[in-house]
């Protein structure tokens, strides 16, 4: 299989999400659901206080978690990009034929399987 995004052919990700940290994500996915038409799919709570939401649009995804908490502020707030292969098998092997350094396949519960080492 390949993707197709605008003029570029993909024959290793046919998706990617974003992961945006956020200090409130309530407010943070109202703001993308009002202003750019997104809804969210999926929201997690902590203690009453919403702590990660995952929106769609059409094909876009995004993820919001919140920002680490105030006596971690100092620490970095990564932004995160998810790929989702066509193949999951041969985009590891590909990967590792590039000589990345990638991790071994595992099944999870969710979230991301392999990574990259960078």
């Amino acid at each position: 299989m390949t993707s197709v995004v605008g003029e570029v052919e993909n024959d290793m990700l046919s998706k990617m999400y974003p992961e945006l940290h956020v200090s409130d994500v309530g407010q943070s996915a109202s703001f993308f659901e009002d202003a750019l038409g997104f809804t969210v799919t999926d929201q997690f709570e902590d203690e009453g206080v919403v702590d990660f939401a995952v929106l769609q649009n059409g094909d876009l995804m995004i993820y919001l978690p919140h920002m680490l908490p105030e006596r971690e502020a100092d620490r970095r707030k990564p932004v995160r990009l998810f790929f989702e292969p066509i193949d999951i098998h041969e985009t590891h092997a590909q990967l590792r034929a590039k000589g990345l350094s990638v991790t071994d396949l595992e099944d999870q519960d969710y979230g991301a399987g392999p990574s990259l080492a960078g």
